[in-house]
């Protein structure tokens, strides 16, 4: 079941007056050696400053989630629905794949 089943089911959940909030998020997971496929060097936000980026070598997943509130708990939780690998425009040239780039966040995020 692709994300977007997953989204319908997750979204039959929200009563129809809730607001519905889609987090993105794109996290970079550090992984190092030589049989780590469909890895790159990838800028990272946590350890980086506006001085000085850091690059680390690993996967960039891109999840996207429907965020549910629970009025019992009065809680909320972010259920993921979709999750994609994020592939470097030299990898995708080198396997034959289409390439598509990450949007940038704006300044000071």
């Amino acid at each position: 079941m692709d994300g977007v089943g997953r989204a319908e089911l997750v979204l039959a959940l929200v009563p129809r007056n809730e607001v519905v909030i889609l987090p993105v998020d794109d996290t970079l997971g550090r992984h190092t050696g030589k049989h780590i496929r469909a890895a790159g060097m990838h800028h990272d936000p946590l350890l980086s400053t506006r001085v000085k980026p850091v690059f680390h070598w690993g996967h960039v997943w891109v999840v996207l989630a429907v965020v549910i509130r629970v009025p019992v708990w009065d809680r909320s939780f972010a259920l993921p629905v979709l999750a994609r690998l994020y592939r470097s425009k030299k990898l995708c040239d080198n396997e034959g794949c289409a390439f598509s780039r990450r949007p940038s966040s704006p300044r000071g995020w």
